[in-house]
């Protein structure tokens, strides 16, 4: 993944106030477009690309099915909203 789009998606998961404008975006277009600035040339294929790419590595981090043996080792539990509004935003695009 090219610098610029790894730029771009540390951006989105650090700033909340970027977030909540990606968020409100109506099409990948419109998210490519809110993007660009932070792109430096990533065409919309890359970027539609880096999306898909992040989502499935977030989603495989995040929601994974979990085994019975790894359930045995639970012992709390963690705030994963930052993380679902992020997943929730890259669903909305793939």
């Amino acid at each position: 993944m090219r610098k610029e789009l790894k730029c771009f998606f540390e951006k989105l998961f650090t700033e909340p106030e970027f977030r909540q404008l990606f968020l409100q975006t109506n099409s990948a277009q419109e998210g490519y477009e809110l993007a660009k600035p932070y792109l430096g040339g990533v065409s919309f294929k890359e970027f539609k690309d880096g999306v898909a790419y992040v989502h499935k590595k977030l989603y495989d981090k995040h929601y994974k099915e979990i085994s019975p043996s790894d359930l045995k080792h639970i012992s709390g539990g963690r705030n994963e909203d930052k993380m679902k509004e992020i997943i929730n935003i890259l669903n909305y695009w793939i």
